[in-house]
């Protein structure tokens, strides 16, 4: 690569790993607006290992699947890391650690569940916008309560 290809991407690079990064700050601050802007009109979903599905959906119809049940958790914390990032031209794949702490409060109890793994994203350029369009989550460890889950899940659809 010459210096202007490294200079592109360099930057390609980290508007990639900003993108991937305001997916969780919009999960964890419920922040739905910010969610859609950085999700293609369609998006490839696989949380199979963590029990979820794996299907092609708009972009709606994501941020309708997480909304029934990240506000039922009390908090979120989303960690991710290790950024391996391959651009191929307007299109990039990644993979990406993860770590995802999720609470509730029941009563003077707080339950938790803890989920470690990675993420693979695809993403393509739009008007400029590096876009998730496809999303793969491995969960290859957890820890903690999986009733958590359960009980946000009934809260964020009652």
């Amino acid at each position: 690569m010459n210096t202007e290809q490294t200079i592109k991407w360099l930057y390609d690079k980290a508007l990639i790993e900003q993108t991937i990064l305001k997916y969780a700050t919009a999960a964890d601050l419920r922040d739905w607006d910010l969610l859609k802007s950085i999700l293609s009109d369609e998006v490839y979903i696989d949380f199979t290992t963590s029990g979820g599905p794996s299907m092609t959906v708009t972009n709606d119809q994501y941020i309708g699947q997480v909304t029934s049940l990240i506000p039922g958790f009390n908090v979120t914390q989303h960690q991710l890391t290790n950024f391996v990032i391959d651009i191929n031209g307007d299109t990039a794949n990644t993979v990406v650690y993860m770590q995802a702490e999720h609470f509730v409060q029941e009563g003077t109890s707080e339950i938790g569940r803890t989920i470690g793994g990675y993420y693979t994203h695809k993403l393509k350029k739009e008007n400029g916008n590096w876009k998730i369009c496809s999303l793969k989550l491995t969960a290859t460890w957890g820890r903690g309560d999986m009733r958590a889950f359960e009980i946000a899940n009934k809260r964020a659809n009652s």
